[in-house]
């Protein structure tokens, strides 16, 4: 099981979509003014709050105290989806549907992840940066991709050594 490569693509998926909890894909940096609002606006001070939006949400920098429920169930969903994948070898053609869902759910997460990014980046006076854990997403279904045509190509192997016996 663990020799084909079509099973460490998919634990390379798996790590890639657990690392989307903890690494950033976008931070959200808002600038704020404190001071009194009966002071002269030379006295009020700026300060920026940088939040950053991962799988378990948006959410200032090193606090979880909001956590969004859409994107850390589908991240949740996919790394579930992955690790029962890697177990159904003997199972090819599920093997291969299951990774071109997940490829799918991938997608969906990434659609989520950007809705709520932009619609929390719009109130005024925040900007929105790409973290480099954007790259996470795109290489997750490099991997799954890589996973399903050398799933394909064992089972077009096993095929043609079925066609010979008989």
């Amino acid at each position: 099981m663990w020799q084909r490569k079509q099973t460490l693509f998919l634990l390379l998926s798996a790590v890639l979509v657990g690392l989307l909890y903890c690494i950033p894909s976008f931070n959200i940096e808002a600038i704020t003014t404190a001071g009194n609002a009966t002071a002269p606006a030379a006295q009020a001070s700026l300060s920026a709050i940088t939040y950053r939006v991962t799988a378990l949400g948006i959410n200032p920098a090193d606090n979880y105290a909001h956590l969004s429920l859409l994107p850390l169930l589908l991240t949740g969903i996919i790394l579930l989806l992955t690790l029962v994948d890697l177990f159904l070898f003997k199972k090819r053609k599920i093997q291969a549907r299951v990774a071109v869902f997940t490829i799918l759910l991938v997608v969906a997460l990434v659609g989520v992840i950007l809705f709520e990014t932009f619609t929390f980046g719009e109130q005024e006076g925040r900007q929105i940066y790409m973290s480099w854990g954007l790259i996470l997403y795109p290489l997750a279904i490099l991997f799954y991709y890589l996973a399903i045509r050398g799933i394909v190509a064992d089972e077009i192997l096993v095929r043609s050594v079925n066609r010979l016996r008989d």
